[in-house]
């Protein structure tokens, strides 16, 4: 498996401390992006290594997987989060950030 696609965690044990603060835990998150119009074909491994030259530490991100299903991108994405819906946000903000960054994605959407 190719290094960008795990980096370590960045908290320790998920769930309540004994102070009860809530830490941080894996969350699974899947967001869909796909072009607007018919545009060559990107291989999924190129749109992995966009998303991650745009995560930042904060984003918590610690696997990153994409597959192509017909013409759209399904991205799997593991998210140190508090809350599932905090990870499918943090997931599709960082799709917007690559998205509007990348050249070869200025025609495509989230979907």
């Amino acid at each position: 498996m190719p290094e960008y696609e795990r980096r370590p965690p960045q908290t320790g044990s998920a769930g309540a401390t004994p102070d009860g603060e809530w830490q941080r835990q894996m969350m699974m998150a899947v967001a869909w992006v796909g072009p607007l119009v018919s545009t060559p074909a990107l291989p999924p491994e190129e749109l992995t290594g966009f998303l991650w030259r745009h995560a930042t530490d904060d984003d918590g991100v610690q696997h990153l997987r994409v597959r192509s299903v017909q013409n759209q991108m399904m991205i799997f994405g593991f998210l140190m989060a508090d809350s599932e819906p905090q990870a499918r946000t943090i997931l599709r903000n960082l799709t917007r950030k690559t998205i509007s960054n990348e050249p070869r994605l200025r025609l495509w959407r989230i979907v």
